[in-house]
């Protein structure tokens, strides 16, 4: 039994169509007659879809059932008894979340996840751990560092981040004194800007134990890597996976164009191509845009050449285009039960596209389209082919194959 490739995997077959599942299938073919010694197909491309991925399954050995049952299902038995804790407390939170918010709906008042009463406000439980930083590296006695040299010229601190602050909260516990003076200042402001204190004083040292190490306060603001912040890198790779599943999932010719002329293609090269904003001189070739468009660039390019044979060689005639492109079976088209006819595969349209070059190539350089000059004459080319496209030409030719 041979081993499937790394991308053939049972959930893989179960999510499959049709085009999808035969473009294995050859794939499956070539492999056996090349390598296991098989001397004809041992996988039949008709059938219905469910009839396929059976076919392919048994092939490969792989098991349908197992992969069929509920993801959610399969998680929880692998979380363990701490994680499934985790998981009941979060959808309880959401829970009283989601009452808290039809309660404010009911009495006409704004719900807000993070009520900003204070630009300087932050959650309570990051002010407790200002608080406990505070207490404990404040009362250290060390090498006499001067707060106010530490926080000099801090008097007009913005507000800063959530992730800011647990930098600074991170630095100060190692005992950097910048990160320390910061929290100090920033305390400061809450305090004055909410008018009340909501625990004991705490102490205003007159020195601060030395920081080790030292780290710098615009490194403890921004955390990057490749000039980026680690927290916009999560963000815009994030983003960028969401965007290039979302164009991975066409399954024939018909969502491919559809994917260009709704612009999701363009709208992935404008945000993640050479020229991007997102992919400028700053960055690195280890940013996550730049490391994601050399994983999909051959994707977008597979798109922009198809659609490039719809406008140029059909004229944008998408009828024609599909129809072209329809399996044919002797002398009819072969048509699901549901009416739809059924397309080359886009993976095999793709392929073909050099081939028909080459052949339409060869074909014009025959003497027979050749003027008194000796030059190719499209007019000896048009008493032959009429208004044939090359595609159809290299149909007529005998050549068309994928």
């Amino acid at each position: 039994m041979p081993a499937p490739p790394d991308d053939i995997t049972a959930k893989a077959i179960l999510n499959a169509k049709g085009d999808q599942l035969r473009f294995w299938i050859d794939g499956a073919n070539t492999t056996a007659r090349a390598e296991e010694g098989y001397k004809k197909n041992p996988l039949v491309k008709r059938g219905k879809v469910s009839e396929l991925q059976k076919r392919l399954a048994d092939f490969y050995g792989l098991d349908l059932c197992s992969a069929s049952e509920p993801e959610t299902a399969i998680q929880e038995a692998l979380l363990d008894p701490i994680d499934r804790e985790i998981q009941r407390k979060q959808w309880a939170h959401l829970q009283d979340l989601g009452q808290e918010w039809a309660l404010s709906v009911e009495s006409g008042k704004k719900f807000e996840l993070c009520s900003h009463r204070s630009e300087y406000e932050v959650h309570p439980q990051l002010q407790r751990d200002i608080e406990d930083v505070l207490r404990q590296q404040g009362t250290n006695q060390g090498t006499h560092v001067q707060l106010a040299s530490a926080s000099t010229g801090q008097g007009s601190l913005q507000p800063p981040s959530a992730d800011t602050i647990h930098a600074w909260v991170g630095a100060a516990q190692n005992g950097d004194v910048s990160a320390l003076a910061n929290l100090f200042h920033l305390q400061g402001h809450i305090q004055s800007s909410t008018h009340t204190v909501g625990s004991q004083p705490l102490p205003t040292p007159s020195h601060l134990s030395p920081p080790t190490p030292s780290i710098s306060l615009a490194s403890l603001a921004q955390p990057s890597i490749g000039g980026q912040p680690l927290s916009e890198q999560a963000d815009l790779l994030r983003t960028c996976n969401e965007d290039i599943k979302a164009l991975d999932t066409a399954n024939g010719l018909q969502d491919v164009i559809f994917q260009v002329e709704s612009g999701k293609v363009k709208k992935i090269c404008d945000l993640y191509g050479p020229g991007s904003s997102s992919s400028s001189s700053t960055t690195t070739a280890t940013t996550p845009t730049t490391v994601k468009w050399k994983n999909i660039k051959g994707t977008i390019t597979k798109r922009e050449c198809l659609y490039d044979q719809l406008i140029t060689h059909f004229g944008g005639d998408k009828d024609k285009f599909f129809d072209f492109f329809t399996i044919q079976e002797t002398s009819r088209k072969r048509k699901h039960k549901d009416g739809d006819e059924e397309l080359q595969a886009m993976q095999k349209v793709v392929e073909a596209i050099p081939h028909c070059k080459a052949d339409i190539k060869s074909e014009r350089e025959k003497s027979i389209y050749l003027d008194s000059s000796g030059q190719f004459s499209d007019e000896l080319w048009a008493q032959r082919w009429g208004k044939k496209n090359d595609w159809e030409v290299w149909h007529e030719l005998g050549k068309e194959q994928y």
